[in-house]
């Protein structure tokens, strides 16, 4: 007899809030949702972490209030969707993301000196 291949889950945000809320994944987790799947994280490497600190600042001085500039937070798309942008420029002032992420964006960028291919094909549709 052959063995099955178990089938992965597809996640809700909800779903994913409370394994975060519960610890599953220890206290530094950070989950990004794309379509219902949660990708294992890759470490940052140093010339990623320095053009997201660069273009952040040049996105802030650029749009300006009532704008402001959110790095590597996740969107509310859509119930199965919550994926980071590395920068995102984001209408209103920050305490109006207290209560929940932003679903949209005025401008949403991906830093990708070596993963362009890879990123692009779950979160481009989105």
């Amino acid at each position: 007899m052959g063995q099955t291949m178990p089938r992965p889950r597809r996640w809700t945000r909800s779903a994913s809030m409370r394994l975060l809320e519960q610890r599953t994944f220890g206290p530094e987790a950070r989950l990004e949702m794309v379509t219902g799947d949660i990708p294992a994280g890759k470490p940052e490497k140093s010339r990623h972490a320095s053009a997201v600190v660069i273009h952040q600042h040049s996105l802030g001085t650029a749009f300006g209030p009532p704008c402001h500039v959110r790095t590597q937070l996740p969107f509310a798309l859509d119930p199965d969707s919550q994926p980071e942008a590395d920068l995102a420029v984001v209408n209103g002032s920050r305490p109006d993301d207290v209560d929940n992420h932003p679903s949209s964006a005025s401008l949403r960028v991906d830093v990708t000196p070596t993963t362009l291919t890879e990123d692009r094909q779950p979160k481009r549709p989105l």
